[in-house]
């Protein structure tokens, strides 16, 4: 059985949201070695195309990391996978036909067996399920609107305090820029 309760949020967002539920921030967590990651072999035309698109975004944000990669993969291939789902959806709708034997007319033609009924394709099911899939590593990466919102300058969240401040920047650049620790510290 797995651990209960909602995954932690990673300290780089909870520093660039503000941390929000103002509890200690675990200054010991491991922070992995800044950089982009590189697109695996395995992503197929589609998804490099998605990689190429989100992975530089998030890197410069400091919400990606090498160590990142394969789990950055998964969801570039999962969503290559959901937009060829829809596009065959979009072409050929969500059901289908169900007909019964074909049968021979009187001129001895084959005509195709009477509608019995309607049928989804299977594909609208695993377009489901991937969908569910990458709501959920979205929502892991901080890439939906309702996590954006939730991330704020230090200004933002209200921290006045000179000391406070210095104490965030610090953390950010710990966490976020790990590079910039080493120059500008």
């Amino acid at each position: 059985m797995g651990r209960r309760g909602p995954a932690p949020t990673p300290t780089a967002l909870k520093l660039a949201s503000g941390n929000p539920g103002r509890r200690p921030i675990n200054t010991r967590e491991v922070v992995p070695p800044a950089g982009m990651p590189e697109a695996p072999d395995f992503l197929n035309e589609l998804g490099k195309k998605y990689w190429d698109r989100l992975v530089p975004e998030m890197t410069a944000c400091g919400l990606a990391r090498k160590i990142d990669a394969i789990a950055l993969a998964r969801y570039c291939d999962m969503l290559a996978q959901w937009v060829q789902i829809r596009r065959f959806l979009e072409q050929h709708g969500p059901t289908h036909a169900v007909r019964g034997e074909p049968g021979m007319n009187e001129k001895g033609e084959a005509v195709p067996g009477r509608v019995l009924g309607f049928r989804a394709y299977p594909q609208v099911s695993v377009c489901l399920r991937l969908q569910q899939q990458l709501i959920t590593m979205e929502r892991e990466f901080g890439l939906t609107p309702a996590a954006r919102t939730r991330i704020h300058t230090a200004e933002e969240a209200g921290i006045k305090d000179a000391q406070s401040q210095q104490d965030v920047d610090a953390l950010r650049r710990k966490f976020m820029f790990p590079g910039a620790q080493a120059q500008g510290a």
